[in-house]
């Protein structure tokens, strides 16, 4: 929707229309004929734009008086002319006329759930339409308790950072932590932790190591503590 002639005027309308749209039962206008008209001017060429289309049928068709009607479907029409640049050509003229008879005889609640979702698309980003961030209650949200891989402290599907200085045996535990997730051995997080195992989920799993040479990490790991707490 590039071709929108005044994004703002349009956003304004949207965040006016949406909520009257999503709650709209036959005999209730969704907007002024002034609000209309200011809609397809905003547009500018963008009325010729399919995405829009079930949309501005779908406000000229809400009004309950029938002149009114009228007057928008007509509008729609003579908007599309000047956008296709159709003024002078009759085959043109012809399709879209054509075209604008089959949209008009849809009848609105056919064309709402469009409407609707083309509104929410035409909204700023920032109330939640389909354009920019879902805005979602906290409290909408249900919980789900954790799942654990060694509880209670490596979460399924969550990150888990180890921070130690140099030689401090960072890869160590983590070739620990790999050979009891693989397994499925009780877990003793840290040497002077009391002697009561962590259960530890097991799970096939990748060790990705880009920190040297493997032998090295290997004698690494023979010589820290944590070797005797592997599984045999």
């Amino acid at each position: 929707m590039n071709t929108i002639k005044d994004r703002a005027a349009v956003e304004r309308f949207a965040m006016d229309a949406l909520p009257l749209a999503e709650n709209w039962t036959p005999g209730t206008p969704v907007c002024t004929g002034a609000a209309f008209a200011g809609l397809l001017k905003a547009l500018g060429k963008n009325v010729i734009n399919p995405a829009l289309a079930d949309l501005l049928y779908f406000l000229a068709a809400t009004p309950t008086d029938k002149k009114e009607q009228a007057d928008r479907r007509e509008a729609i029409y003579n908007a599309r002319i000047r956008a296709e640049g159709a003024e002078t050509s009759l085959e043109l003229t012809s399709a879209i006329m054509a075209d604008h008879n089959t949209q008009s005889a849809a009848p609105p609640g056919t064309l709402k759930q469009a409407a609707v979702d083309a509104l929410r698309r035409l909204c700023p980003a920032e109330t939640g339409s389909g354009q920019g961030l879902n805005l979602i209650r906290a409290s909408d949200i249900p919980y789900e308790p954790p799942r654990w891989t060694i509880s209670p402290y490596f979460q399924r599907g969550k990150g888990t950072l180890i921070q130690g200085d140099n030689g401090a045996g960072k890869t160590a535990f983590m070739c620990a932590v790999a050979a009891h997730i693989t397994t499925g051995r009780p877990c003793w997080i840290v040497k002077s932790a009391p002697r009561e195992p962590f259960s530890c989920y097991r799970w096939k799993m990748i060790y990705q190591y880009c920190a040297g040479a493997l032998k090295r990490t290997a004698e690494t790991l023979k010589r820290s503590y944590l070797w005797q707490t592997l599984p045999e």
